[in-house]
């Protein structure tokens, strides 16, 4: 990924996704942002995310926030 272009330094960037899963992508999308802005707050937005336990689906509509975390060895960690 890269960002093209050069805006005026945003305050704030939303990234926006339409399905969530483990959220590498938006990790990524993010962090290229952050080294091409690195005053700006940036925070991710997806339509929709995955849920692996059956047990925990609530409905199409359940909206939440949560966090996406660099795990060791490469991988994301999404909680929820």
């Amino acid at each position: 990924m890269t960002v093209q272009g050069k805006l005026s330094e945003p305050e704030e960037i939303v990234v926006v996704d339409d399905i969530v899963t483990r959220g590498a992508t938006l990790l990524g999308a993010a962090s290229r942002l952050k080294d091409s802005f690195p005053q700006a707050r940036i925070v991710g937005f997806a339509a929709m995310r995955t849920v692996s336990n059956p047990d925990e689906f609530e409905g199409e509509y359940s909206p939440c926030s949560g966090s996406i975390e660099s795990q060791d060895g490469g991988g994301t960690l999404r909680r929820p």
